[in-house]
């Protein structure tokens, strides 16, 4: 449980942190910090809309990824057949985390190796845990 306590917190917090962001806290328009708000808004905004595309797929494959935590790196033959799907069903799955980055493929040789994205390990995990306890 107390796994699914802080993927609970690190989301509202997130959720705080845009709100208090977006809050004009008696600064006016010419205020020099205005100007930086704004930009600080649009910036959490723009993070925020790329990570709930990255929940909405985690939580739809979640089983491809966890599988691909435990072989990586894999090869595509080698993932397709743990999963017990043809190759072109995994490789579409592939390409469609790579496009948000959340998979990367690696040329190695002749061979191309997938592995889960070291810079969303937190997100995966949090996804991954509130579907588990969910």
């Amino acid at each position: 449980m107390p796994d699914r306590q802080a993927s609970q917190k690190a989301l509202e917090d997130s959720r705080d942190l845009y709100s208090e962001a977006r809050c004009p806290r008696h600064i006016s328009k010419n205020h020099a910090a205005a100007l930086a708000r704004a930009a600080l808004v649009r910036t959490l905004a723009e993070i925020d809309s790329a990570n709930k595309s990255r929940r909405r797929e985690i939580a739809k494959l979640a089983y491809l990824i966890e599988e691909l935590q435990f072989l990586q790196p894999a090869d595509l033959t080698e993932l397709a057949e743990s999963l017990g799907q043809s190759t072109n069903t995994t490789r579409n799955q592939l390409k469609q985390l790579q496009k948000l980055d959340l998979v990367v493929k690696t040329a190695f040789e002749h061979h191309a190796l997938y592995c889960v994205n070291g810079n969303h390990n937190v997100l995966v995990s949090q996804v991954l845990s509130f579907l588990n306890f969910g």
